[in-house]
């Protein structure tokens, strides 16, 4: 975007650093610095096993974390992020492929709470998870 009557260009933003993941009750957080002052939309996108990156999530400006709870164990995913913001000038890069937060091997929460009832030749165990 330019305006010509004062001669100036509107810049894509700058790329978000510091991205990270961690497996937390069988979701991944994925955290992010934003360094953009002028980012509209934040772009989070997710590719499993090597393949091709999709998007995930649009969030809004200044968002710094997303919880992605769409995620198994079946078969030891490797799952790895990248984020970029946007603004009306066009996108940042992605994150650099150095910074791409990457986690394997996302377990279920620990059950808690857990009770044993015995019953007539059986017993019945129940949890709750947190």
């Amino acid at each position: 975007l330019s305006d010509p009557l004062n001669g100036t260009t509107a810049a894509t933003p700058t790329a978000p650093s510091a991205i990270a993941a961690a497996d937390v009750y069988g979701s991944i957080v994925v955290t992010w610095t934003s360094t953009a002052d002028d980012e509209t939309s934040i772009l989070l996108q997710r590719n499993t096993d090597g393949g091709a990156y999709a998007d995930l999530v649009t969030l809004p400006p200044r968002t710094t974390s997303y919880t992605d709870s769409d995620v198994t164990v079946i078969g030891d995913p490797l799952y790895r992020y990248r984020v970029r913001t946007q603004n009306g000038a066009g996108n940042s890069a992605y994150s650099t492929l150095g910074t791409d937060a990457a986690i394997s091997g996302v377990y279920p929460a620990v059950p808690d709470t857990l009770t044993a009832v015995p019953g007539t030749g059986s017993i019945v165990v129940g949890w709750a998870i947190k």
